[in-house]
This record gives structure tokens, sequence and C-alpha cells, in this order.
């Protein structure tokens, strides 16, 4: 039972400690066709002064190749573009479906490279630790946007993640409809690069929906926020009674990945 709570200490969170045993089943069953949605596990960890180092050793040396060799697509790793203090760090591990994400505990748990290697992180002293806490999000890819697009890692690239909270479900629910129906395709034409967009599932600012946007830099993405903005096809929609309210606070975040993220 511990390890379906979390992943041999340290890996990445199971859904069986976060949703009903009932809604956890039907979860895992596939769809009879068609593309399936992916799931995203997004964290963010507070780091102590001294843990950079100790936390870039863990997920680039044992946890990101442990992960994508046991059912992750892949996995993002990122620092702020503007260091803080305390300084934080996300990860952001992509799942092909809900069946990967319910089983990935039990196979790394059974991987003996990973067991052997993470012993140093499990054995740092608690006056040494990396990090103060973490939070995590369950995130479930739009249905209008399924899967995650990587983009060529060798080029320069920043991101900017964007959590748009709704003041009840249904205003959600109807955000997610903008997107899928028609903001997408804005995004697209107006050269806001997506990555992923996705519904919340779990995490500390529900009801709410996030996504993530690349550019080359900030310069990119005030231009070409401007285009968006400026957009007749935006201008066109933005003022739809079915849209109206659907956003009460937006939380964004610029990122940029650490040499080892896969996204």
């Amino acid at each position: 039972m511990r390890r379906r709570n979390f992943i041999a200490g340290s890996g990445a969170l199971t859904l069986g400690g976060l949703l009903p045993g009932a809604l956890a089943a039907e979860k895992q069953l596939m769809p009879s066709g068609g593309m399936v949605s992916e799931i995203y596990e997004l964290r963010k960890y507070t780091l102590t002064a001294t843990g950079r180092l100790p936390f870039d050793q863990y997920w680039h040396a044992v946890t990101v190749p442990a992960l994508t060799r046991n059912g992750a697509r892949c996995v993002g790793v990122f620092e702020e573009l503007t260091p803080s203090d305390p300084a934080y760090m996300y990860v952001l591990v992509v799942y092909p479906s809900w069946n990967e994400y319910l089983q990935l505990s039990d196979k790394i748990a059974t991987d003996d490279t990973f067991m052997e290697r993470k012993q140093f992180w499990d054995n740092i002293p608690s006056q040494d630790k990396p990090f103060e806490r973490y939070d995590t999000w369950i995130l479930e890819a739009f249905s209008g946007f399924q899967q995650l697009l990587q983009y060529d890692i060798t080029e320069d690239r920043i991101f900017e993640m964007r959590t748009y909270e709704g003041y009840n479900e249904d205003a959600v629910r109807r955000k997610v409809g903008m997107f899928n129906n028609e903001e997408i395709n804005i995004f697209r034409k107006t050269g806001l690069h997506p990555v992923f967009f996705s519904k919340m599932v779990a995490g500390p600012q529900m009801p709410a929906l996030t996504y993530l946007l690349k550019f080359k830099d900030m310069a990119e993405r005030d231009a070409n926020w401007k285009v968006f903005v400026d957009s007749p096809d935006w201008k066109g929609i933005k003022d739809k009674p079915e849209y109206a309210e659907t956003v009460s606070k937006i939380i964004q975040v610029f990122l940029k990945p650490t040499s080892y993220s896969q996204i």
C-alpha cells in the first residue's frame, strides 16, 4: 500500500490516493477508438538555499530516466525565468493515458536501477534537505488538444504557463469549450505556440485549467500576444455570451528548461 501512495518514496504521485475507487477504475478503461487524452503530473518544488545541485542530480541522473523507461512519454524540468528567493523548480511528467499513470508506481518500484540510484537522495540528512515542500497538480489534456507537443530541445526557448481559475465548475467547463471549439486555432494562427492544454483534476486551485505556451524569447512572446489580442478572430469570439465570466483569475509563470529537460 505504501508504494500506491508515492512511487518508491520520490518518483511520481499515483492517483489511487486522490480518486474514489469507482472513479479510478473507470479512468483505467481505454476508449474504444481514437486518440486518448494524456495525463500530466505537475510539481512545484520550493528549494532550500543549497537544494539546486542535489535536485538536479536526482532528476537528471535518476528520476527522469526511470520515469521514461517505465511508462512516462517525457519529462520536463524547468526553473523560473526570473530567479526568486526561495527558488522554485517545476517538473512536468507526461503519461500517455490514465492506464500508464496508474500502473507506473508498481513498475518503478521494481526497477532495480532506480531503487539503487535514488539511495543518495533518500539518505540526505534533514539538515541538508534539498526542498522545503512541493505542490502537485493532476491534469487531463483537453479533448481538442489531447497530446503535448514537443519542440526542438536544441533551440532557445522559454515557456509561459497560465492557469485560469473559474468562479465555479461551469465557468471552467465553458472556458474549456471556448478553447476546444475556437481559441486554440486562433493561438496557432497568431504564433502562440501551444505545448499542452489541460483540465485540472486535482490541485490547490480548483476549479481551474492550465496550459503551456512556447516562445523563442520574451520579445517574441510580447509581439505574438499583441497579434492575438488584435486578431479579428479573437475579437469575434471574446464577447460571446456563452463565454462570459469564465475566468476569475489568471496566474502566469515564465519558465526556462533545464539542460536535461525533455520538453
